[in-house]
C-alpha cells in the first residue's frame, strides 16, 4: 500500500475581495489562491522518495449560502487549478492553446442549499517537484462560455479535498541521482 498526504484546501481561510497572507480571492469567490503551500512538510517522507506526483481530487463541498442564487449558467462550471509544475498541460479547443493550469472537475454549485461532490480518485492529474513551496490557485469558469462567472452573489464557502501519492515508476533509486536541483 501507497503512502497518501491529504491536502485540504478551504476557501473559509481566504476573506473575499482581499488579500491575507494566506491567499487573495476575488470578490465574489470564483478565484481563489492559498499563498506558501510548503511541499516538502505536505509531502514528508515522499518528497525525497519520488520525483512525481498524482494529485487526487475526491470532495469538492459548499456551505449553505443563503443568498447564492445565480443563474444555472453562473453555477455550472469547470474548475482549474495551477501553480504546480504539470506533466501534461490542460488543451482548450475554443482558444487553440495549452494552459498553465488543468481542469479538476466539473460542478453545479446549489443554488441555496449545500453541495457535495465525491469523485472517488476519477479525477487525477500529475505534477513534478521543482520546489519546496507553491502556491496554488482554483478558479472557476463558466461551461456555457469559458469565461469567469459573475454571479448575482458571492459563490458560497468551499473546501477541495485531495489526496496526492507517489508516482512508483518515478520513485528515487537514489538521493544523490535525483533530477531535482534543491
Amino acid at each position: 500500500m501507497s503512502q497518501t498526504a491529504s491536502l485540504i484546501l478551504k476557501s473559509s481561510d481566504l476573506t473575499y475581495g482581499s488579500t491575507t497572507s494566506i491567499g487573495t480571492a476575488d470578490t465574489n469567490g470564483t478565484v481563489l489562491t492559498w499563498n506558501n503551500i510548503n511541499l516538502r512538510v505536505l509531502l514528508g517522507d515522499m518528497y525525497d522518495q519520488y520525483d512525481r506526483f498524482n494529485l487526487n481530487l475526491n470532495t469538492i463541498a459548499t456551505s449553505n449560502a443563503t443568498s447564492f442564487t445565480g443563474s444555472t449558467d453562473e453555477r455550472c462550471n469547470y474548475i482549474t487549478i495551477q501553480g504546480l509544475p504539470w506533466v501534461n498541460n490542460t488543451y482548450n479547443q475554443s482558444t487553440n492553446s495549452n494552459t498553465a493550469s488543468t481542469v479538476i472537475a466539473s460542478i453545479l454549485v446549489g443554488s441555496n442549499q449545500p453541495t457535495f461532490q465525491y469523485f472517488y480518485g476519477n479525477n487525477t492529474t500529475t505534477f513534478t517537484k521543482n520546489q519546496d513551496v507553491c502556491n496554488i490557485t482554483i478558479s472557476f469558469l463558466k461551461i456555457v462560455d469559458n469565461t469567469k462567472p459573475n454571479p448575482s452573489a458571492a459563490y458560497p464557502k468551499i473546501v477541495f479535498i485531495f489526496d496526492i501519492e507517489g508516482v512508483e515508476e518515478y520513485r528515487v533509486k537514489n538521493i544523490t541521482e535525483s533530477r531535482i536541483v534543491k
